[in-house]
C-alpha cells in the first residue's frame, strides 16, 4: 500500500520561483501527492497565483520561517493527516521523474531525510571533511556533517510521537532547522550523533536543484537564533505545541478558522 504523502512549500515574495516548482512538481509528482502553500505574508501576489495549481494555500501574517514551517506541520498533521511529509523551501525546483519515489523510500528506510545541497561542491577545499561517507542513495543515503533546510522529509509517526513542532523559540530566520533535525537524529533517525560531538546527517542528492534568487537571510535574526540554540544545547526531546503562549496560540491558529469547519472532521478550532 503506498503512503499518503504530503509535499509543504513555505514561500516569502518569491512568487515566479514557486510557480516554476510548483509546475516541475506537477510534471514529475503527478496526483500521488497532496499539495500544499503557506504564504508568510507576501506582497507579491503570491497565494492567488499558486491556488489555481495546488491542492491548498494558506495566507498568513509575516510571522518568519519557523512559525511558518510550523504551519505546515499543523496543517498536515492536524487537517490533512499524511503518513510522509515533506518540507520544501521555494527556490528549489525538481530534476527528475524519479524524485518522489527516491525521496519516499529514504523516508520509509531512515524515518528522516535532508537534501546533499548542489551548493556543496565536493570539490571545493571549503566543504573538505563534510562528506563523511554514504553512496546518496535511497538504501544508502550521504553522510554529513553539515544540514540544509531546502529539502527535508519525516514519517509523520516519527513526527508525532518523537519529535513534534519546529521549537517556537526561534524566530525569524536561521538555526531552527538544525535543532528541528537534531532532534530526529536524537530520537533515532535520519543520522546520529557522532563520539566526536559532531553530527552525521543522513542526505540524499537525488532530484532537485536551486533556482536564482534573493536571499532573505536576517543577520540580527541568525544571532538571536544562535542564542537560543546554546540555550537549548542540543537536549532533543518532543515540541508538543507550535506556540508559547495563549496569545501565540490565537495568532497561530488565526489562519486556519476559514478551513478548520470543512477539514476537521468537526472537531473544533478551539479544541487544537
Amino acid at each position: 500500500m503506498r503512503p499518503r504523502i504530503g509535499i509543504a512549500i513555505t514561500t516569502y515574495n518569491r512568487r515566479e520561483q514557486l510557480l516554476r516548482l510548483v509546475h516541475s512538481l506537477r510534471q514529475h509528482c503527478r496526483d500521488q501527492v497532496h499539495l500544499a502553500v503557506f504564504d508568510d505574508g507576501s506582497s507579491d501576489c503570491t497565494a492567488a497565483a499558486v491556488a489555481p495549481l495546488v491542492d491548498a494555500v494558506l495566507e498568513a501574517p509575516n510571522g518568519g520561517i519557523p512559525t511558518n514551517k510550523n504551519r505546515a506541520l499543523f496543517y498536515f498533521l492536524a487537517l490533512q493527516p499524511v503518513d510522509q511529509l515533506i518540507l520544501l523551501e521555494d527556490d528549489v525546483v525538481v530534476t527528475s521523474p524519479r524524485w518522489l519515489r527516491i525521496w519516499s523510500r529514504a523516508i520509509h528506510r531512515h524515518g528522516h531525510i535532508n537534501f546533499s545541497s548542489t551548493r556543496w561542491p565536493r570539490n571545493n577545499p571549503a566543504f573538505h571533511g563534510k562528506l563523511l561517507g554514504g553512496k546518496g542513495s535511497a538504501r544508502k543515503p550521504e553522510r554529513w556533517s553539515i544540514v540544509s533546510g531546502a529539502c527535508s522529509g519525516c514519517d509523520t509517526t516519527v513526527l508525532r510521537r518523537d519529535v513534534g513542532y519546529v521549537n517556537p523559540l526561534f524566530q525569524g530566520y536561521g538555526y531552527e532547522h538544525i535543532e528541528w533535525t537534531r532532534r530526529f537524529l536524537l530520537a533515532g533517525y535520519g543520522g546520529r550523533k557522532r563520539g566526536d560531538h559532531r553530527w552525521s546527517y543522513l542526505s540524499i542528492p537525488h532530484g532537485l536543484d536551486f533556482q536564482p534568487s534573493q536571499s532573505n537571510r536576517d543577520a540580527e535574526a541568525i544571532a538571536r537564533n544562535a542564542g537560543v540554540m546554546a540555550q537549548l544545547q542540543g537536549a532533543g526531546g518532543f515540541v508538543p505545541r507550535p506556540w508559547l503562549d495563549a496569545e501565540g496560540r490565537r495568532a497561530f491558529l488565526a489562519p486556519f478558522a476559514g478551513w478548520w469547519g470543512q477539514q476537521a472532521g468537526g472537531k473544533r478550532l478551539d479544541q487544537a
